[in-house]
């Protein structure tokens, strides 16, 4: 019995193949058919594309993207401008999809085919979803570099069909009319630079991306680069880190000209301050040590002589001086001078709290969210009420300051001993 049933599926799965293949090649001729029916017009193709792209400057806008490769900006067509193009064109058959994950990259493809012409291309496109770390990112990141990966193919396997003697003078349109001329320049490299400003990038990193000294030095074909920076981060073909990246703080060297490790940079600014001293006088000990200016004291670095207090040092009278609080200086005697030994600072806490702080400052907000997202639940709520945090419904919800305060409590408790 159970052969017969297995007999049966396996003639019902290839009759719903061959039916499938057969249903598929009937569509396609029809719209093979079609398509030769009704031909496309070259001079129609323009005259719309045309339109539709520089309807409003805001579109012309989108049909172009800038991003930063070698210290140098590359430009391109954008996904809009493809979604144009192909409308005009017509007669074509097209097709995107997500076909791996390997855990580090997603594999899009694409496929277009000109039923008219009878040409077509199949485009595929990786994209990380690791961080610079080699962390995974979450399912709604993976999902979005999915979409943008997808719209990349969709894009190049449109504009691998249609010749480019075609829509290039529609894309240079699109510029012009996006960028305007020197009467609007102004007010448009206003708009841009308050339009960033919004995203977080101060004025310092969008002209240091388009390679300006200053704000007034940015022009026509700069303002073009930073419109197709704004198309970029729209579409996801890159972020706001990639494109504006943060300046880099200028690495402390020591006295050779080396560079220092952040722990020596880090313990130096923990070491305590002495004051400016005036000219050396001899100590009852019989060495010498320098006076102080009136209201302030020295610390001493040698240990205190064997079987006396703690912080304190014999006097010419023969009784102890008691050490005075960093809070409260002492005055200078003509014999002797009152030193203090304040309690090493807590290196490891400070630097862990610094560290902690650097973490939560430097990295960008998306790793942090995904890192938070992967922290475990009860950690979380701790660390969620001492960094005072407030609860919210999701961390999808919490703003990008609470995520910065609740990314360095995390950080602190997983790295303290």
């Amino acid at each position: 019995m159970s052969e017969i049933m297995e007999m049966e599926e396996a003639a019902f799965s290839q009759v719903s193949a061959s039916a499938l293949a057969e249903i598929t090649r009937s569509e396609v001729d029809i719209q093979v058919q079609t398509a030769k029916r009704y031909p496309r017009s070259l001079r129609k193709f323009t005259q719309e594309a045309l339109t539709m792209a520089t309807l409003t400057p805001e579109v012309a806008e989108s049909c172009f993207y800038s991003l930063p490769r070698g210290g140098k900006p590359i430009e391109g067509p954008s996904a809009r401008l493809a979604e144009i193009v192909s409308s005009a064109w017509g007669n074509l058959r097209i097709a995107a999809r997500t076909i791996g994950d390997d855990g580090k990259f997603i594999k899009c493809q694409a496929v277009c085919h000109d039923l008219e012409r009878n040409v077509a291309a199949m485009i595929e496109v990786s994209r990380r979803i690791t961080d610079k770390y080699g962390k995974r990112y979450n399912d709604d990141m993976v999902n979005v570099t999915a979409n943008a990966g997808t719209s990349i193919a969709y894009r190049n396997a449109i504009f691998k069909i249609v010749p480019k003697a075609y829509w290039w003078p529609i894309y240079l349109e699109c510029r012009k009319v996006a960028v305007g001329d020197a009467r609007t320049l102004e007010g448009k490299r206003a708009d841009m630079m308050g339009y960033f400003g919004k995203m977080g990038v101060t004025p310092d990193r969008v002209i240091a991306a388009v390679g300006v000294a200053g704000v007034e030095d940015i022009g026509l074909e700069h303002l073009a680069t930073l419109k197709g920076f704004a198309t970029a981060i729209k579409d996801g073909d890159s972020t706001i880190e990639d494109i504006f990246p943060p300046p880099m703080k200028p690495e402390p060297k020591n006295g050779n000209g080396n560079r220092k490790s952040r722990t020596s940079t880090l313990a130096e600014s923990l070491k305590p301050k002495t004051a400016d001293t005036g000219p050396a006088v001899n100590t009852p000990e019989g060495g010498s040590t320098a006076v102080p200016a009136v209201g302030e004291e020295i610390v001493r670095s040698s240990p205190a002589p064997s079987g006396s207090n703690h912080g304190a040092v014999p006097t010419p009278q023969g009784g102890d001086s008691s050490t005075a609080s960093p809070a409260a200086p002492m005055n200078p005697s003509p014999s002797g001078v009152a030193v203090s030994d304040p309690p090493p600072p807590s290196e490891e806490g400070i630097t862990l709290d610094t560290m902690a702080q650097e973490y939560s400052e430097t990295m960008p907000i998306e790793e942090l969210r995904s890192m938070l997202a992967k922290t475990p639940a009860p950690r979380l709520t701790t660390c969620r009420r001492k960094a005072g945090v407030p609860m919210a419904p999701a961390l999808d919800t919490f703003a990008d300051e609470a995520i910065r305060k609740l990314a360095k409590q995390v950080y602190f408790e997983q790295n303290k001993k």
